[in-house]
């Protein structure tokens, strides 16, 4: 921006090069990186990279993520180019990007899908869909009456990273987290049985309930809910054996009672 205000502000006479050529001769000024020892060359991208990796950790993620595309832009035949990838990811999660970041996550997994860091990025999403949980502002709805996708969805990142990494330390505290997903769909699921009650439509408020338990394993449920379960059980058999035969073709029926006694 600098630069470019300079050359606007210097007088130009008809002798001298156009904006554009000025530019490109800026360019051409610019330190030829690819011509330097692969070992400094290296070293350079090193530095980049760690300066973009404190940035991060002091959580500028502005800073972090312009520092991050310098190494992948000015070295990108470097051992750091493709780690600065998961480092941007992770440097627009700091700043609250949620779908940028897990785009980039998705990403940098799709496109090395053998890196030995693989586990990063799958942890940085679920860690990204966990900050969109709905929280209990009291103003507000309880989470279990509002929108759970993104708890839908950290479940299903859970099983990914289950599935993929289940030697790595955090799958015992993530498994934690799963059971409060599960503990928060599953009060959704009773949330929407309840309605069905209301309804009238017990028999689908008893199927909802049925099919929640099956989904959510492992999650307490409070004594009210376990008694209100039993109720509706009870009143859904009740109505199955009110529920008559139907009768015989009308005049068949006519004809059974003219011979009664």
């Amino acid at each position: 921006m600098i630069l470019g205000l300079l050359i606007l502000a210097t007088p130009m006479s008809p002798m001298e090069s156009t904006l554009e050529e000025r530019r490109e001769l800026l360019k051409g000024e610019e330190e030829d990186l690819t011509s330097l020892a692969p070992e400094a060359y290296q070293q350079r991208a090193k530095d980049a990279y760690d300066r973009a990796q404190s940035y991060l950790k002091r959580g500028l993620g502005i800073e972090a993520a312009a520092a991050f595309r310098e190494v992948t832009e000015k070295y990108p035949f470097s051992t750091y180019a493709t780690e600065a990838e998961l480092g941007a990811a992770e440097a627009e999660a700091v700043q609250g990007n949620s779908e940028m970041a897990i785009a980039a996550f998705t990403r940098f997994i799709e496109q090395h899908p053998t890196h030995a860091r693989l586990v990063e990025a799958r942890y940085g999403i679920i860690k990204v869909l966990e900050e969109q949980w709905p929280g209990d502002f009291f103003l507000l709805p309880p989470p279990h009456e509002r929108d759970l996708e993104d708890v839908e969805a950290t479940v299903l990142a859970l099983s990914v990273f289950f599935r993929h990494h289940p030697e790595d330390a955090r799958v015992e505290s993530l498994k934690g987290l799963q059971v409060k997903a599960w503990a928060l769909l599953y009060k959704r699921q009773m949330y929407l049985a309840r309605w069905n009650e209301q309804q009238g439509r017990l028999r689908a408020a008893l199927q909802r309930v049925e099919n929640a338990r099956q989904r959510y394993p492992d999650v307490s449920e409070n004594p009210e809910d376990i008694e209100w379960v039993k109720d509706l059980r009870s009143r859904v058999q009740s109505v199955k054996d009110e529920v008559k035969a139907p009768e015989l073709h009308p005049a068949r029926s006519a004809f059974q009672r003219e011979k009664a006694p």
